[in-house]
């Protein structure tokens, strides 16, 4: 069994699912801020898959998981395996300069001093939001000019975290 954290966006909602393949086609997944793990089984995989979650038959269209949509109206789903704000991050201009806190959260690790040399992508701190630990990145490589937070501090979303130079 394998199990893998994901971070769903759809419309302007992201949450982090964790997904657990149970094999011949059932998953257990657990959403953040869900008290139980709910059972999913794929009915019919390919370009227009089925699957079964309590009792809903949900239809999946898409070729790959940059191009899935749910429902009768195709809403575009986006997935990532890291949060979906630090894939937009880090897709930034190279001259993006602030980690800014995707969500409103709790700061639990600073993993950067400043004058640290950061490679693009490293991880910098570690946000708790809706009971999920979040690893925040730099949008490029760089020199951490300052940290504006200290473990413990509550956070609200875009929050500036750290500079970078």
């Amino acid at each position: 069994m394998s199990r893998r954290r994901y971070f769903v966006g759809l419309g302007k909602r992201e949450l982090a699912v964790d997904v657990e393949n149970l094999a011949d086609g059932r998953f257990r997944v657990q959403v953040a801020g869900d008290a139980a793990p709910r059972e999913l089984t794929v009915l019919r995989a390919g370009a227009r898959a089925l699957v079964l979650a309590e009792r809903r038959v949900l239809e999946l269209f898409g070729t790959s998981l940059r191009d899935l949509r749910v429902g009768r109206d195709r809403q575009r789903l986006t997935v990532a395996e890291r949060p979906l704000m630090a894939v937009r991050a880090g897709s930034a201009p190279a001259s993006e300069s602030l980690v800014r806190a995707p969500m409103p959260g709790r700061v639990l690790k600073i993993l950067v001093t400043p004058g640290q040399a950061l490679s693009d992508g490293e991880r910098v701190c570690v946000v708790e939001a809706m009971k999920m630990e979040n690893e925040l990145t730099v949008p490029r490589a760089g020199t951490v000019k300052r940290v504006l937070v200290r473990e413990g501090d509550t956070v609200e979303r875009n929050a500036v975290l750290l500079e970078l130079e």
